[in-house]
């Protein structure tokens, strides 16, 4: 049996999740994972005149830590949306075709779904024509944790995969040791260099 390409639900992902989703058929996301804090699940970047900007769809608290990705619901006590939307026009609006794509994305961020996995879902559909993906995606009936599955849910396979973004740790970390690994995969937006 091949093994299976996992990938976690984002919104508005890096490059490199998209062409995973590209190069590679029938990837699954995991939607029965435990939310982890802090990762490309509710943050995205963008890139304004002064250096990259990381953005966040809040989310309503849960006393536990121990919330499924598919129960995780948005928040809008805050205007996010209407901030997140004024801060993409101020970065992309010179920008080639962004006439072209902007009614599209304008729509993703006028939706107010409950669960940030519908948002998320949306935003990868949007993508997904854009880039014309073909690739089916799937989506978990229980939570993958097969050890020979690709599993783009921890750092260790982006980076064996070669991939680097703002939403994993750098790729000096490729070479470390399991232990110091383990350190690190508690967090994706592990940004630092090891101290030498």
């Amino acid at each position: 049996m091949l093994n299976k390409t996992i990938l976690p639900s984002s919104f508005l992902a890096p490059i490199n999740y998209y062409s995973i989703l590209f190069n590679v058929p029938n990837c699954i996301i995991d939607i029965n994972e435990f939310y982890i804090k802090q990762t490309l699940r509710s943050r995205y970047d963008v890139y304004a005149s002064n250096g990259k900007l990381n953005l966040s769809i809040p989310r309503i608290r849960k006393n536990s830590s121990k919330t499924l990705m598919k129960d995780i619901q948005i928040c809008y006590s805050e205007p996010w949306q209407k901030i997140h939307w004024k801060t993409i026009i101020s970065c992309y609006n010179s920008s080639p075709f962004f006439d072209f794509y902007r009614d599209k994305f304008e729509e993703i961020f006028q939706r107010k779904d409950k669960y940030l996995l519908d948002l998320n879902n949306h935003s990868l559909l949007l993508i997904k024509s854009i880039l014309k993906i073909n690739n089916n995606i799937n989506f978990s009936e229980k939570f993958q944790n097969d050890p020979k599955d690709i599993d783009f849910m921890t750092m260790k396979d982006w980076q064996r995969a070669g991939v680097e973004t703002g939403s994993v740790a750098p790729l000096e970390l490729k070479d470390i040791n399991e232990e110091d690994y383990e350190t690190y995969n508690n967090d994706w937006n592990a940004r630092g260099e090891i101290a030498k």
